[in-house]
């Protein structure tokens, strides 16, 4: 294993008893650890093709080499269909783990532009559903790409995250980021017009906790946009895989992962689109809409446009019933009143 990735000592990591989103602990193996470390490899080696030879590892982070690189299977919930890595990163090893977690000069700079040229292709439709004068908070901000782009476009933005290395970076932009979470920045009340989390829900210990804090912070109104990697998606794309005795087909779809980021599943939790519509709609919100996206770093690959593609046909052919893109968001608006979190889900459940 390089270097680089960094294994994850033991006692950061914590069996995964329940189902994170409904408390649910009838859960089924979907991918065992061998499974996941196959995959792990298959990632690695088409990224490197993709790269001349001479690349060196650092500039493939978080592409061939993922963050969180430690052996698990892939569960997924009996009743609402939520995915998860076991063992999972206990609450305090997740965030030492990304608060050390560190990059190379050359692969934030190529990062941080990549990630502006995303953003300000996506912010004059941001700007339409938020308005034009705004003051927005992004959840693990990054190497603040999105932030850059937002203040380009007029809005007041600031981050929080809690990487030592990528918030120094973002700060070095004159972007302001608070180095921590969002509980321990302990902004006023109703701060915000707009909270953004492009990365990092996925890997939040507490999700529950964070749509409480995020939904204070909040004005009335005010709008959420989460961006996480569709479980449902994994889910069928491996199944799949199992089922079909064409290697060519197999080859494809083992692919297919990898291109979207999602082969060995490096994230922690995998949500579906009625699971992550239930969490926000019992948090407070309302008028929550999802939609199939391709994530900021998948749309050089044209299989992954033709799948994001089909996917959209799809949607729009079963009137927003069926969306099995790779990644999906949901953006929602802040009305009502919050509750107290995971016993009071009900509509992602069959």
């Amino acid at each position: 294993m390089p270097a680089l990735l960094n294994p994850i000592p033991e006692p950061d990591l914590a069996r995964y008893p329940s189902c994170i989103v409904c408390g649910n602990a009838r859960l089924s193996e979907l991918a065992g650890t061998r499974q996941m470390a196959t995959e792990a490899r298959h990632r690695e080696q088409v990224f490197r093709r993709l790269v001349p030879p001479e690349t060196p590892g650092y500039m493939l982070k978080d592409r061939a080499y993922p963050t969180q690189a430690y052996d698990a299977r892939l569960v997924v919930c009996d009743r609402c269909g939520t995915l998860a890595r076991d063992p999972h990163l206990s609450a305090e090893g997740s965030a030492d783990r990304y608060a050390r977690d560190a990059y190379h000069p050359a692969w934030l700079e190529s990062t941080y532009r990549e990630f502006v040229a995303a953003f300000d292709a996506r912010m004059p439709e941001l700007v339409r559903w938020v308005g034009p004068t705004a003051r927005v908070l992004e959840i693990g901000s990054f190497v603040g790409g999105f932030l850059a782009s937002a203040q380009k476009h007029g809005w007041r933005a600031e981050g929080v995250d809690v990487g030592q290395c990528v918030s120094r970076f973002a700060r070095s932009k004159g972007l302001k980021v608070h180095e921590g979470s969002l509980e321990q920045t302990r902004f006023p009340d109703r701060t915000f017009d707009a909270v953004f989390v492009w990365f990092c829900f996925d890997q939040l210990a507490e999700p529950w906790e964070t749509l409480r804090e995020i939904y204070r912070v909040l004005k009335d109104d005010g709008r959420l946009l989460i961006r996480v990697p569709n479980g449902e998606f994994v889910e069928r794309v491996q199944r799949l895989e199992r089922w079909t005795s064409s290697d060519g087909l197999h080859e494809r779809l083992r692919n297919l992962l990898a291109y979207s980021g999602l082969a060995g599943f490096p994230f922690q939790v995998g949500y579906t689109p009625s699971s992550l519509t239930g969490m926000l709609e019992d948090s407070g919100f309302t008028s929550v809409h999802v939609k199939n996206r391709i994530n900021v770093r998948g749309s050089s690959s044209a299989a992954l446009r033709l799948v994001h593609v089909g996917s959209q046909i799809l949607d729009h052919a079963t009137f927003g019933a069926v969306k099995w893109g790779p990644w999906i968001e949901a953006s929602c608006t802040k009305t009502g009143h919050a509750v107290a979190g995971n016993e009071l889900l009900t509509c992602c459940v069959a």
